[in-house]
This record gives structure tokens, sequence and C-alpha cells, in this order.
């Protein structure tokens, strides 16, 4: 084995593993895993140079996937996605250098949507539509860098 590579395992007072490392020359380099207490896997991914890269998951303590995303040089890249602890599909999002970039969906936990945001290197830059969650549109809005240029449809409707 090369001694420049070192294994790195620790635990919880309960003699669980809590988590194991790979480190090369000193820095978090290669596969990485943590577990809960109960045992049951808590996150996995690898790292190069000390930055999360690649394929990162991480789950509940009772096994449920509620995160995952795709990292290069330490900033998430991609479509990331999180869930419920039910498993339902919480909202996925499209990440540039680390900032939202693209579309980001939001759902309620019985599925239903809950809103859309147009994102364009980390601020909010085309339609934002908001829905209720019996699935009336409550908010429509156009913004432009950030800035909100119109309101197509405000919160109208009261509730009762």
């Amino acid at each position: 084995m090369n001694e420049n590579i070192r294994l790195e395992t620790t635990y919880y007072a309960n003699g669980q593993v809590k988590e194991k490392l790979t480190r090369r020359g000193g820095r978090l380099h290669g596969p990485a895993t943590s577990w809960h207490p109960n045992g049951t896997l808590a996150a996995q991914g690898e790292f190069r140079n000390d930055e999360r890269e690649g394929l990162w998951q991480w789950w509940t303590p009772q096994g449920v996937l509620i995160s995952e995303g795709y990292f290069l040089d330490g900033r998430i890249e991609g479509r990331g996605s999180e869930w419920y602890a039910s498993g339902r599909l919480l909202e996925q999002c499209t990440w540039k250098d680390g900032e939202p970039h693209g579309l980001a969906t939001e759902w309620y936990e019985d599925g239903t949507k809950k809103s859309e945001r147009e994102w364009f290197e980390g601020s909010l830059h085309g339609r934002v539509t908001e829905w209720d969650c019996f699935g009336n549109v409550i908010c429509e809005a156009d913004y432009l860098n950030g800035d909100e240029l119109r309101c197509l449809r405000p919160l109208l409707r009261e509730v009762g």
C-alpha cells in the first residue's frame, strides 16, 4: 500500500463505525462514507483534493434517500434532487458552478407541484410560479437578474 494513502475510520461511543475516509498526502482524496448511530448509511461520495467530486448521496436513519447531487471541484453541478423522508420528491434543481441555474421545481409531500423557478447563475431570472396545496396558482412573477419585473398574479384568493 502506498504510504502516502491513509484510510481513516472513526467510531461512535457504542462502537458503531461513524465514518470512513481516504486521505492522500494529508488531504481528503478518495471514497468517503458515513453512517448513522443505528448503523444505516448516512452519506456516501468521493473527495478529490479536499473537495467533493462526483455523485454524493445522503440518507435518513431509516435508510431513505433524501438528497443527491453531482459535484465538480467541490461545487454542486448538474441536477440535484431532494426527497421527503417518505421518499416522495421534494425538489429538483439544476446547478452550475455551485449556483442554481435553470429550472427548479418543488412539490408538496402529496406530490402536488408547489413551485417552479427559473434561475440564471444564482439569480432568479424568468418566470416564478407558486401553487397552493390544492393546485391553484397563487403567484406568478417575472424576474430579470434577481429583480422582480412584474407580478402577473399576486395572491388573490382568500382562504376560508
